[in-house]
């Protein structure tokens, strides 16, 4: 494989891991940890509580991830091809 093509076809792949990267962190992880951090510790909910208001929170992040962060990856994926 000529050394041009690798090269091209590394900066596609390294694009897409970082841009998958940043899509999950801005659409689950901090929303994620923000709804369990002031469950936590600032309406002081524990136990089957906490833990029920994880799994909406889970649920919730997933939903918003798949609708709006899996098209943006897409979009980003489309604009490398170009």
């Amino acid at each position: 494989m000529p050394e041009e093509i690798g090269n091209q076809i590394g900066h596609i792949f390294n694009s897409m891991g970082f841009a998958i990267f940043q899509t999950i962190i801005l659409y689950f992880v901090v929303p994620f940890l923000l709804i369990v951090l002031i469950s936590r510790f600032v309406l002081r909910i524990r136990g089957k509580g906490l833990q029920f208001i994880s799994f909406v929170a889970a649920l919730g992040c997933f939903y918003f991830f798949s609708i709006y962060g899996l098209p943006e990856v897409q979009n980003i994926f489309s604009s490398l091809l170009k």
